[in-house]
């Protein structure tokens, strides 16, 4: 997965996700693959599962008990990452620096560096939206 300003993007060669040379991948898909993914059913054994409710967690509005909310939902999604050893630690940040938006800082540290990543929910975007849709400009 390739991170950029607008999100990420994955890249496939042959069919397959082309494997980057450190964490990114792992932490993404720990965050943003859901409970109940489907292809937890080919996993045969329970620890090899993922899914996660920190992107559930992260679309609730914005309040006191739901930043502390999306904090526990990141630190638990990159807990295994801990545990197995394939990062020595993990710091989760949530903070509400203005009106409706929510930044999450994620720093993960590895034997390979740190990796940052920074989530941001501004949520007067999604208020314009919902009130003058982009579908309807067409």
């Amino acid at each position: 997965m390739i991170l950029t300003a607008n999100g990420s993007t994955i890249r496939f060669y042959g069919g397959q996700p082309v494997m980057d040379a450190g964490v990114e991948n792992y932490i993404l898909i720990c965050l943003f693959t859901l409970v109940g993914w489907c292809g937890n059913f080919l996993m045969e054994k329970p620890e090899q599962r993922v899914g996660s409710d920190f992107e559930t967690e992260a679309a609730k509005p914005i309040t006191k008990r739901s930043q502390n909310d999306v904090k526990e939902a990141a630190e638990r999604a990159l807990a295994d990452g801990v545990s197995s050893g394939l990062f020595s630690s993990v710091s989760v940040e949530v903070t509400n620096p203005s009106g409706l938006m929510r930044y999450v800082r994620i720093v993960v540290s590895s034997p390979g560096g740190e990796t940052e990543l920074l989530l941001i929910q501004n949520g007067l975007n999604w208020l314009a939206q919902a009130t003058d849709p982009a579908y309807k400009k067409i």
